[in-house]
């Protein structure tokens, strides 16, 4: 396999035997690399983990940690992989399987091709499989396979990025990076998905949560308002088992439901896009424009937008710019007008473009791809200074100033 760009995963593993094997071929079998830092498993995990040493496995190292301190772990794990010279970092728990939007691509080739865009951050959607009476008690060995029910969580994940001299993520947990003075955030267009298994059986709950997690919790993490999420939780293997019926089924057809079905953790409300990278100017999303950046951050920023507008979560933005059209035409009062009004150039544009099929055909990707954007807008400033006739002339002609200068 061709390793060109490095993206290496890093795994902490505990006990996580049951799940190992499919995990490291999942990551394996996309392209990926892999250090793990097993803190004392007891199980087979360490002699799974050594036996990809020729798939994958760069290094194993064993670090036991009686006490359970997330940071120094995240620490240790980046330092290990540090030394393999990575151009990516994939923040892989030994229970999850990471993946691209697209079923037909493989991560490492759809981490390339946001690395060739000028990415440096990948967020994902968590995704949370649950046991449930169809599968409690069932022998399949494939956990995609067994548990087919889930609820979408949380996308507090910002589990692949660029790999910079003093990057670090270890005052978040884990869950997104803090670059280094000087680089700026640059986030994908799209959402990867993370398809998260932490309990594959009504034992393994009770086992996981009751022994191996909550005694070993560290006390300073803690008192910072840290490993709280399970505290909740009941000794009892019936808690681990829900109904299905609440929850939405994965066919592996690419096709998620984006719906909060059930809460694991008491309306546990994690920071948005917005305010982990601040509004507008301290951060951009990679695609057809900065405009799109600073309207991806305002609806991060308002719970009603993303009520309204929940598409916006699987990359389609059609009705959002029509909303933010309508704002800058006083259609919609709305709060946002003074920060949307200096771009109606951009919302007049991209209304055309969603509403005539021939434009989608001659500029496919218009949204995502800077160099084919900026074609976009060259074919806008052709028709507002009237180089050639077409029927978008009303709309357009009020900007031309706007098109010929960013043409």
């Amino acid at each position: 396999m061709d390793f060109m760009l490095r993206v290496i995963a890093t795994l902490r593993v505990y006990n996580e035997a049951d799940i190992l094997t499919q995990v490291l071929d999942h990551l394996y079998e996309h392209g990926i690399l892999f250090v793990i830092v097993d803190s004392g498993s007891q199980d087979k995990s360490r002699e799974i983990a050594l036996s990809y040493k020729d798939r994958g496995l760069l290094e194993h190292i064993v670090v036991r940690m009686d006490t359970w301190k997330a940071s120094d772990a995240l620490d240790t794990s980046l330092e290990l992989a540090y030394k393999y010279s990575p151009d990516w970092i994939l923040r892989n728990d030994a229970d999850e399987f990471l993946e691209p939007t697209s079923v037909t691509a493989t991560l490492f080739e759809a981490i390339a091709a946001d690395d060739a865009r000028g990415v440096n951050l990948i967020q994902f959607d968590n995704f949370e499989f649950c046991v449930t009476e169809k599968d409690y008690n069932s022998t399949e060995r494939d956990i995609r396979k067994k548990l087919r029910y889930y609820t979408w969580n949380d996308d507090y994940r910002y589990k692949a990025w660029k790999y910079y001299p003093g990057i670090t993520d270890r005052d978040s947990g884990g869950h997104y990076p803090r670059f280094p003075s000087g680089i700026e955030p640059k986030i994908g267009p799209q959402k990867y998905v993370m398809r998260h298994y932490r309990f594959r059986t009504p034992e393994q709950a009770v086992r996981r949560v009751f022994k191996e997690r909550l005694p070993r919790y560290d006390l300073e993490e803690r008192a910072r308002g840290w490993h709280w999420h399970y505290d909740h939780f009941k000794e009892d293997p019936n808690f681990f088992i829900l109904d299905s019926k609440i929850l939405s089924r994965y066919d592996n057809d690419g096709k998620w439901d984006l719906t909060k079905r059930f809460d694991w953790y008491n309306n546990w409300q994690p920071p948005t896009r917005g305010q982990l990278f601040g509004l507008c100017t301290n951060f951009s999303v990679v695609g057809s424009s900065g405009e799109l950046g600073d309207l991806i951050a305002l609806y991060d920023f308002r719970y009603d937008l993303q009520a309204a507008f929940p598409e916006v979560k699987q990359g389609n933005y059609r009705n959002l710019v029509d909303w933010g059209w309508r704002v800058v035409n006083r259609q919609v009062n709305d709060s946002a007008y003074d920060q949307l009004a200096p771009f109606g150039y951009w919302y007049a544009l991209m209304m055309v473009y969603d509403s005539r099929p021939d434009l989608q055909t001659a500029f496919p990707n218009a949204y995502t791809s800077p160099a084919v954007y900026h074609d976009l807008l060259c074919w806008a400033n052709g028709v507002a200074d009237r180089r050639w006739q077409d029927s978008a002339y009303a709309t357009l002609e009020p900007y031309a100033g706007s098109y010929k200068t960013k043409s």
